[in-house]
This record gives C-alpha cells, sequence and structure tokens, in this order.
C-alpha cells in the first residue's frame, strides 16, 4: 500500500493528507482528457467518409488509455482512503502515545529539579526509582514505570516538605527558649539583694 519511500511515520504527519491533492488532480484531469480522445475517436468511426482500420485503431487506443487513466486514479483514490481510515482509526493511540512522551519528559525535569532541591535543603533523598528505562513506549510498562516515577516524585517532595516543617519548628523552639531565658535574666537583675537590705539595717544601728 505504501511506497518505497513513504513510512508510517510520515503517513501519521498531517502535513502527508494533503501531499496527494496535486497527484489525484493530475489524474482526474488526465481521465476528462481521455474520455473526450473517446469521443472523438467514436465519431470518427460512425463519419462514412472516416470509416476504417484507421478509426478503429484510433478508437481502440484512445479507449485503451482511458481505462489505464481511470485505473491509476481509482489506485490512487484507494491508496488514499486507506491511509484516511488507518489515520481515523488510530488517531486515539496516537494522540495517548503523544501524551505519554509528554509525561515522561515531565518526569524527567522533576528528576533534574529534585536533586537541586535536595542539595538546597540538605536533605539527601534517594531519586534512583525516578529512572526511566530508555525512549521507547511498551504499552502497560511504560504506564507502570510513570506511575513508579510519579509515586517517587511525590514520596521526595513529601520528604522535603517535612523536612522544611522541621527546621522551621525547631527555629520556633529555639526562640521560645531564648525568649525565657532572657525574661529570667532580667528578672533577676531587679529583684532586691539581701546583702544590700543587712548593710543598711547594719548602718542604722551605728548611727
Amino acid at each position: 500500500m505504501l511506497q518505497p519511500h513513504e513510512s508510517q511515520k510520515l503517513v501519521e504527519t498531517v502535513q502527508y493528507a494533503s501531499l496527494h491533492s496535486d497527484e489525484r488532480t493530475d489524474l482526474r484531469q488526465a481521465v476528462e482528457a481521455a474520455s473526450s480522445e473517446v469521443l472523438l475517436a467514436e465519431r470518427d468511426s460512425l463519419n462514412p467518409s472516416l470509416k476504417g482500420p484507421k478509426a478503429q485503431r484510433k478508437l481502440f487506443e484512445a479507449q485503451a488509455k482511458l481505462d489505464s487513466t481511470i485505473e491509476a486514479f481509482d489506485r490512487l483514490q484507494h491508496r488514499v482512503d486507506t491511509i484516511r481510515k488507518y489515520r481515523d482509526t488510530t488517531s486515539a493511540y496516537r494522540e495517548a502515545r503523544a501524551g505519554a512522551q509528554r509525561h515522561q519528559m515531565l518526569l524527567r525535569w522533576v528528576q533534574q529539579q529534585i536533586p537541586l532541591i535536595e542539595k538546597d535543603l540538605g536533605l539527601p533523598c534517594s531519586t534512583t526509582r525516578l529512572a526511566l528505562e530508555g525512549d521507547m513506549l511498551t504499552g502497560t510498562d511504560s504506564d507502570e514505570s510513570d506511575d513508579q516515577g510519579t509515586n517517587a516524585a511525590l514520596s521526595c517532595t513529601s520528604s522535603i516538605s517535612e523536612y522544611g516543617g522541621l527546621q522551621r519548628s525547631e527555629s520556633k523552639k529555639r526562640s521560645r527558649l531564648d525568649s525565657t531565658s532572657v525574661e529570667a535574666t532580667l528578672g533577676h537583675s531587679n529583684a532586691p539583694s539581701k546583702r544590700s537590705r543587712h548593710d543598711v539595717d547594719s548602718s542604722s544601728s551605728s548611727s
């Protein structure tokens, strides 16, 4: 069905649908021209002054040319219709495949970003489960790999969030401890000294 220079990848492109429009137009015009030649040959064969072997041969050649032109047009039309049917039937699959490829690209980007976040937070987090096996999509295996990669990414992101929350909690605890220490120090410094009152009493007795 496909020509030697054609491939499945070419057939699935949007531009392929318009590649045969010019060829189909040329064949249609050739059929119309051949039909006109047949009509002229038939008219000549009915003319008493032109009757004979030459007129019959001309009619035979015109009819053969028309038949071959119609066959070529029908063959092209059959190819175009079959390929269009294939494209319509597999359109949902091709869209799903393109979506899976975009999903893998997103997972690769997430895999590249997680080590940078880990480095900033000082948090060790294994990302080996995010490794994508090749660029080929293989049905269920690819879907399972994508799900595992997504779960791993969410796990690492959750760990990073928890780590950040712990850091903020520890910081708040330190702030409260520092505030309590300062208040205790200030309260101790403002309390009157017992030694000072004794000295004052002694001074009063001496007087």
